[in-house]
Order: structure tokens, then sequence, then C-alpha cells
């Protein structure tokens, strides 16, 4: 049976291992620099993910929670202390449990943050961990990840759950595969999710390159595009799920991501790892992070990941006060 870990702690700020793993959420590796200089864009690439970005951001949905977050952001770049403190106490006022689905290799590469241990400096407390197979299919992850929510609830709280990049597949595939585990759910946030899959697992490719993965043949094809197609999971509205999108122009990308980038370039805009007209889709809300890849290899992760769960507090506590009117 799955079990729900509790971390190891958290220190205040941005500080300390979990903050530090936490600006590298990753699938493989680490290994982080800095974006290259902005300027005009001349790359018919690049003017292609902004076009993408735009589109997205135009969304009606997705224009107003980026201008909510934007707004908080400011806030707590004055205080990041306070608001980390008032978020964990939301979280135990509201009966809100907070939980960690992982990337692939969260045990053999936790160093590189695939095990989400930056969400615990976030949240300023302990957050459990949904122990998944790290390499294991899409399919038997999604069950560990049912179980973890069913124990970490039966209490009668309610989750907010972290997922990142493979993660993401697998709780959309919980959900899709158990619709009443959505009533235990309050609350989903995505960082860079797999929910399309990859064109880089796809059948066909050279065995070398998915060899190069670290993947068997079985998980390979669970996180591939053509296995992924169709399995979206319609969630109930009041199910808050926001996906966060690292959109990096071509000098964005940082030497992990390169070799994916470079192979996924003639399919369209990508991060490394999958394709971003896949956002277009995703069941929920989309928020943006600018000049990052799939890695997301940037300062402003944990502060936009930390308005982001008080702006979505503001509106699960605005759902409560509706019911009881």
């Amino acid at each position: 049976m799955a079990r729900a870990r509790k971390g190891s702690g958290a220190r205040s700020g941005w500080t300390g291992r979990a903050g530090k793993a936490g600006l590298a959420i990753s699938l493989l590796a680490s290994g982080a620099l800095p974006p290259g200089c902005g300027g005009q864009e001349r790359d018919p690439y690049d003017r292609e993910v902004r076009a993408l970005e735009a589109r997205i951001e135009s969304a009606p949905s997705n224009a107003a929670l980026a201008q909510k977050v934007h707004r908080r952001l400011s806030r707590i770049r004055q205080d990041p202390g306070r608001f980390v403190g008032e978020i964990s106490q939301r979280l135990d006022a509201m009966g809100l449990v907070p939980l960690r689905v992982p990337g692939l290799f969260y045990r053999s590469h936790a160093w590189t943050g695939a095990d989400l241990a930056g969400v615990e400096a976030w949240l300023g407390r302990q957050v459990a961990l949904i122990e998944t197979g790290e390499v294991d299919t899409v399919e038997n992850n999604a069950t560990c990840v049912s179980r973890g929510v069913v124990e970490a609830t039966s209490s009668g709280r309610r989750a907010v759950l972290f997922s990142a990049s493979k993660g993401g597949a697998e709780v959309e595939t919980a959900l899709a595969s158990e619709p009443a585990l959505a009533s235990r759910v309050a609350a989903w946030i995505d960082l860079v999710g797999l929910l399309e899959g990859t064109p880089l697992t796809d059948p066909g490719i050279a065995e070398a390159d998915r060899a190069a993965l670290g993947l068997s043949q079985a998980t390979a094809l669970s996180i591939s595009r053509s296995a992924r197609a169709g399995k979206g999971a319609l969630l109930p509205p009041r199910l808050i799920a926001i996906h966060v999108a690292g959109f990096p122009t071509a000098d964005a990308i940082t030497p992990p991501a390169r070799a994916g980038f470079e192979r996924l370039r003639a399919l369209g805009p990508n991060d490394g790892f999958l394709l971003l007209d896949g956002f277009l889709r995703a069941p929920g809300r989309v928020l943006i992070l600018p000049a990052a890849d799939h890695y997301l290899h940037t300062p402003e992760l944990g502060p936009t990941v930390v308005a982001l769960v008080s702006v979505v507090l503001d509106e699960l506590a605005g759902e409560s006060e509706a019911a009881i009117q």
C-alpha cells in the first residue's frame, strides 16, 4: 500500500535544502544556468513561442489568475516570511492537507528536486510525500496516488496536491480512473505536468534514445504522447486545478533540456520534454513562467508558487463562505 511519507521540515524564506531543491524541480538532472540575455526576438521559433504564450494567457480565466498572482507577488516580496506562515496556518484552519506527487527518479536523483521538497519551504511546514515507483508506469503510480489521497484524507480533510512532470499525468489518471476521488481533493497545483505525454518516448523512437532516458519500455510508453492521447480527466468545477508551465525561448534552454529541445523543435514550441500546445487543452487554468524550461530553473518559482497558493486559498475560502450562505 502506498504510504504518505512526511518530509524533513522546512526553513523560512527560500533557503535551506528544501528551498534549494524547490528552485530546480526537474525530471532527470540539474545543472541550472541563467537564461540567455534578452533582446528583440528574431528567431521564428521564439515568435511562435510568444504567440502561443499570448494565446494561452488571453483566455479570461488564465488572464484573471495571472493578474491575481502578480498582485500578490508584489506583497510577498516585501515580507515573504509572513505570507509563508499565514499559508501554513490557513491550511490547518481550512481542514486542508498538502501532499506531494513526485516525478521520475525522485529517490535516486532527489538532489534535482524531483521529490518536490521545495514545497516544504514554500508552505513553511512538513508536507507528506506520496511514495510512487520512481520509474514505474503512469497507471501503476496512479493507483499509489489514489491510495495516498484516501489515506491522508480519512479524517475528513481535503487534499491540496502538488505534482511535478510525470506526477501530473499520474494525478490526472487517478482522478479519471476514480471520479469519487475528486471529492477528497480541494486543489491541484501541477508543475510542468506531462498531461499529454511526450513525443520523446513515442513508439518507434530509437532504442538507444529510450535507453538514454533510463526507462523501461512500459514506462516510456505510458508517458508517450500516443498513449496519453484522450486520457484527460473531466474535473468537477469545484476542484481547483492550476498548471504552471515554463515557456522558454531558444536561448533560455538550459543544458539538461537542450537535447530534448532540439529533438522536439521541429514539432513546435516545447520546454525540452513536452510540447507546450498541450496547455491549451489542460483541465483547469494555466499560469506561465516565461524563460523557464522543463527544469524550472528560475528564482521566480518559489515566490510565484507562494503567491499562487495564497490566491488558491482565497478562492477556496470564498467557496466555503458561498456554501454557508
